[in-house]
């Protein structure tokens, strides 16, 4: 089951790449996704190669700030950026998720932490059953399968 979805930022979660322009947008659909999933339960946070300033501004002027713990932004590996999330939430790596537009940074991903979930973007209308995103207890969301 996965407890923590880790999102990457530039061509992921928004449209465009944040250190070639400031007016990036999200991208269709990932507002409801944010708050579908934090309704659900599920963490979310942040693995990112970004000026951390200018990502937090983004995220705050996006108004989906508070939905991101621990983030991580720089310029190091995504794979050490996880593992801090991970050690920072207390989790198992094999709870997480992360989904990331760049097929290097997947495989890099899923080369050092080969027990996480790694995704790449799909259309939102397919988003929240692609992933095994369930409440992390049954029966507390009308989505919960209950068996």
């Amino acid at each position: 089951m996965i407890k923590c979805l880790i999102w990457d930022l530039d061509d992921t979660l928004w449209q465009g790449t944040l250190s070639e322009d400031e007016h990036v947008v999200l991208r269709p659909g990932v507002q409801e996704v944010l708050l579908t999933l934090d309704q659900r339960g599920i963490l979310q946070s942040i693995a990112s190669r970004n000026d951390p300033d200018r990502a937090l501004q983004k995220l705050v002027a996006l108004g989906i700030d508070h939905f991101f713990l621990y983030p991580q932004f720089g310029w190091g590996s995504k794979a050490t950026s996880i593992r801090n999330i991970a050690q920072e939430m207390n989790i198992g790596i094999d709870s997480l998720a992360f989904i990331d537009d760049n097929p290097y940074e997947r495989y890099e991903v899923s080369t050092y932490l080969p027990n996480i979930n790694v995704y790449e973007p799909v259309p939102r209308r397919d988003f929240l059953t692609f992933l095994n995103l369930r409440p992390l207890s049954r029966g507390r969301h009308p989505d919960a399968v209950n068996t």
